[in-house]
């Protein structure tokens, strides 16, 4: 992840272990359109910004990887960057 995006987005530290990442974006980015665009690649994230009711909503990735291999995350991560570049 560090790789393809420490450029764009960071993962936010954590003081309780879970099944769940939480990566925020460094610039103005609309997180709900690149969730669609990853989703037709069967990627699944969640839009951190529909996690907002009232205010600025925050933008970024929540990932969950509880059921899914390395070797996949890793082919995943570099899909995402791609799609992630072609968008911007």
């Amino acid at each position: 992840f560090q790789e393809h995006f420490s450029d764009s987005m960071y993962f936010v530290n954590k003081e309780v272990d879970s099944l769940h990442l939480l990566a925020k974006f460094k610039k103005e980015i609309e997180d709900e359109k690149m969730v669609k665009a990853f989703a037709k690649s069967n990627i699944i994230v969640h839009a951190y910004s529909k996690c907002f009711v009232d205010g600025k909503k925050e933008q970024g990735f929540i990932f969950g990887y509880s059921s899914i291999r390395d070797s996949l995350i890793k082919q995943k991560i570099i899909r995402m960057a791609e799609i992630y570049r072609n968008l911007l």
